[in-house]
């Protein structure tokens, strides 16, 4: 398993070169760089692992279905103060725009929630009454889907670099996407062992929803038995920083142990700094730049590394914020995606030439552990 370092700040390894570090790709520019995804006004970490997309709906066609729903208010999606004063508005003009302030402040802050409880019990209430299902995936279905942390401001860091996306893809071309959720993927698959969810320690399911006329959200999910769970730990890197490490004979590994003959892996990760998608390695340069674009290597720039209180930065006694500064990390494994999904043929993984499976390390703390599970689905 080969590993590279990259320091972001490190302008060497960036991929700075003006004809890759732009968000606006033309048709001159597809495929020059080896890579069938480039798509013209979209940054590559939207559309490098597009087939995953289709894959997964394939597998989400396979299970039970069941609903994840609840009130948007108590999973942070909409403060309940902000909600109640926007329910309880008149309709006269002077309301009408105290109307539009408030949704202006809930679009701008409380549009990412955390549906991990929900979804935690929707999937457990179903999975009781299907027998003999204990180890499997769980996957829901949304306008936009990512697997982050909450804690300490990481959903409004995630929100500020969806709307930087937005705006760059608009100036780009007014065509395809037009709102910050669809810039998400609408899957997210979860794997679950003896009827509990692999989330790990900080991870949890977050919708992405604008619609704040709707008071409540309704997440299909679909329940599959799994042929096999593998887990298996990538190795530590040697310093804080990017690392890229490719799994792909780590994951073979897995499907071959399993004796799965034909269906899908799908490969996720428990940790919210950690990106898997399948690319080809060469285009691992410009995928960093684009995501710097929208999420720039700053430390000032996140609410998750200051921990704010009603605007106040909160310090230690030296006065240093008491963040752990790796408020970068978290959105830019948020844009890259928790998962991908590769279809298994006559026991090997179906992957395009050049393609690997990559695990990408975001995180800009010191290096620990990671694992993935390999969730195999059948398909006879």
């Amino acid at each position: 398993m080969s590993i590279e370092a990259i320091n972001p700040s490190n302008q060497k390894h960036r991929g700075m070169q003006p004809e890759i570090a732009t968000m606006l790709r033309t048709s001159a520019t597809e495929g020059k760089y080896g890579t069938k995804a480039f798509v013209r006004g979209m940054p590559m970490f939207m559309t490098i692992d597009r087939e995953k997309i289709k894959f997964v709906k394939d597998v989400f066609l396979l299970g039970v279905t069941t609903v994840v729903e609840g009130e948007k208010s108590e999973i942070g999606m909409i403060p309940k103060y902000m909600y109640a004063a926007a329910m309880n508005a008149a309709k006269t003009e002077e309301d009408a725009a105290r109307m539009r302030k408030i949704n202006e402040q809930i679009l701008d802050q409380h549009i990412v929630g955390n549906a991990g409880r929900a979804f935690d019990q929707a999937i457990k209430k179903k999975a009781m009454k299907l027998t003999g299902l204990r180890d499997g995936l769980a996957i829901i279905s949304g306008t936009g889907l990512a697997f982050t942390e909450h804690e300490h401001g990481s959903a409004r860091d995630l929100k500020k670099a969806l709307k930087a996306t937005l705006m760059k893809i608009h100036e780009a071309s007014m065509d395809g996407v037009n709102s910050i959720n669809s810039i998400l993927p609408s899957f997210l698959p979860i794997p679950f062992l003896d009827s509990k969810l692999g989330y790990g320690n900080w991870g949890r399911p977050s919708p992405v929803d604008e619609n704040i006329d709707e008071p409540n959200f309704y997440l299909p999910a679909s329940i599959i038995k799994a042929k096999a769970i593998k887990l298996f730990e990538v190795a530590d890197k040697v310093e804080p920083g990017f690392w890229s490490s490719d799994i792909t004979e780590k994951v073979q590994a897995k499907v071959t142990e399993s004796g799965m003959p034909n269906g899908y892996a799908v490969v996720t990760t428990f940790h919210t700094t950690v990106g898997i998608t399948k690319t080809r390695p060469s285009d691992i340069p410009a995928l960093l730049s684009d995501l710097e674009v929208v999420a720039p290597f700053s430390a000032d720039q996140y609410y998750h590394n200051k921990l704010e209180e009603r605007g106040r930065l909160k310090c230690d006694q030296e006065g240093e914020p008491l963040g752990d500064g790796n408020g970068w990390s978290h959105v830019v494994a948020s844009l890259t995606g928790s998962y991908t999904v590769a279809k298994v043929v006559d026991g090997r993984l179906e992957l395009a030439d050049g393609e690997r499976i990559m695990h990408f390390d975001y995180d800009t703390l010191e290096p620990r552990g990671r694992n993935v599970a390999v969730t195999m689905i059948e398909q006879k």
